[in-house]
């Protein structure tokens, strides 16, 4: 029988030295050192460049402008509505334009009765005409009245002409009758200086023979050589009166061709109004045109800017924009400078819908087709500082096919909804990963500031 100091207990045979635990350990640690330093060394992670963007439109918003401004008098629309193309938005005040209109349209039908008249007044006519095209004038008072005037004003001018070529006229007819009074008197003297003639003849044989005496011979040729006279002065007269009348008839020349010279001067003052009041004219047609300002595109009324009537648009300004709501969206996502080296166009990326359920809804994918070429203010705040202040940012647009869109049931993305954006970069092991801020921090270390 063994003593209870011989006796051996069931715990005597377990190895009491810890070097194999530690060992095993030891292994332990190492393979997973080991296979995590291959893992890290050797596996690829892909990288991104993670930025906010949102839905936009292919052309953005449209904005809606006035050319001339104007005071406002009806608005048929309010923010947040849904429009059509062409629907109208708001109606401007017409009485500036309407009265301007009237004034250019009464200022044309001068115009249009000035050229008639003048036409007339060069054509040298005796009565005024208006052509079939005045009809449309005959219910207009105050059409009326213009051509009134221009009737009136044809009427003097013709009176006056016709009363200078009618005094002209009558000199020249004067004149006509002392040629004709004259040509009777120098027949009438060249007969009676034949007489004289005939008779010296006679009683010059009888003087010789001395039957007569030679006073009377004498006398007798006085008388003739006093016909001779006359007959030379009425020639004379007639042809002053000739002289007379070819001036007389240069002056009623002169009467006609200065009338037409007149016409003509200011009907070419009267054309060159009459294309520059038309050109008004189809400004203010055009400016009336515009007195309801209408939607570009189909979409929605956001940021409206005047909401009374009575205001008063500025010319130019944006009035309001239409988001519209028949145009391709795409993502538009904002990208800091310093990430900016990374994005190219053609590159893949991730979207996250940011205001649906991460877990069941699936992300989808899309490709980068631009970038700015430059960095442009970042209203967003994106960027902004730590002071607050707001930094510029580059802008990178993505598309997303449709069929890429129907992976989410019943996701129907309108412009401005926000999504998270993860623009995919080159590939980089995990060891990368860590190591690069710390080369990164070295590459700045030991340097003189």
């Amino acid at each position: 029988m063994k003593t209870p100091a011989h006796e051996e207990e069931w715990y005597d045979r377990i190895s009491r030295s810890g070097r194999r635990a530690a060992f095993l350990g030891y292994a332990l640690i190492g393979s997973f050192l080991l296979g995590f330093g291959s893992w890290a060394g050797m596996a690829l992670i892909a990288g991104a460049i993670v930025t906010p963007g949102l839905f936009v439109a292919t052309g953005e918003n449209k904005i809606v402008q006035h050319l001339d401004g104007g005071v406002i008098k009806d608005i048929r629309v309010r923010e947040g509505d849904s429009v059509e193309a062409g629907q109208v938005l708001i109606v401007l005040d017409d009485t500036q334009a309407k009265a301007e209109l009237r004034r250019l349209y009464l200022r044309e039908a001068r115009g249009e009765a000035m050229r008639i008249r003048l036409l007339a007044e060069a054509d040298l006519t005796t009565m005024l005409a208006w052509p079939p095209e005045f009809a449309k004038y005959e219910g207009d008072p105050e059409v009326r009245a213009i051509l009134d005037a221009q009737m009136s004003t044809f009427t003097a001018r013709r009176r006056n002409m016709e009363t200078d070529v009618a005094t002209l006229q009558e000199s020249i007819n004067a004149l006509v009758e002392r040629i004709e009074a004259n040509k009777i008197q120098i027949a009438h003297t060249q007969k009676q200086a034949a007489l004289y003639e005939e008779e010296i003849g006679a009683k010059a044989q009888l003087a010789t023979s001395g039957l007569v005496r030679k006073s009377e011979v004498l006398q007798l040729q006085r008388g003739q050589a006093a016909s001779s006279g006359e007959i030379g002065r009425l020639l004379g007269e007639m042809g002053d009166a000739r002289e007379r009348i070819s001036r007389a008839k240069e002056q009623i020349n002169g009467v006609y061709h200065q009338a037409v010279k007149t016409a003509m001067e200011q009907l070419q003052e009267a054309l060159a109004d009459l294309q520059d009041v038309r050109e008004r004219m189809r400004t203010a047609n055009a400016t009336l045109g515009r007195i309801q300002i209408t939607a570009p595109v189909r979409g929605v009324v956001v940021k409206m800017r005047y909401h009374t009537p009575g205001g008063v648009i500025e010319p130019g300004r944006s009035i309001m924009e239409i988001l519209p709501v028949d145009d391709t969206l795409l993502i538009e996502a904002r990208v800091r400078p310093q990430d900016i080296d990374h994005v190219k166009i053609g590159q893949d990326a991730n979207i996250r819908i940011v205001g649906m359920n991460a877990r069941s809804t699936p992300s989808i994918t899309g490709s980068v087709i631009y970038v700015s070429a430059d960095a442009v203010p970042d209203r967003a705040g994106f960027n902004a500082s730590l002071d607050g202040n707001s930094r510029d940012v580059f802008i990178a647009r993505i598309k997303v096919e449709q069929g890429e869109m129907s992976r989410i049931p019943g996701f129907h993305p309108i412009a401005g909804m926000p999504v998270e954006v993860f623009i995919r970069t080159g590939d980089r092991t995990f060891f990368e990963y860590l190591t690069k801020p710390v080369m990164d921090s070295f590459s700045r270390a030991f340097r003189e500031l």
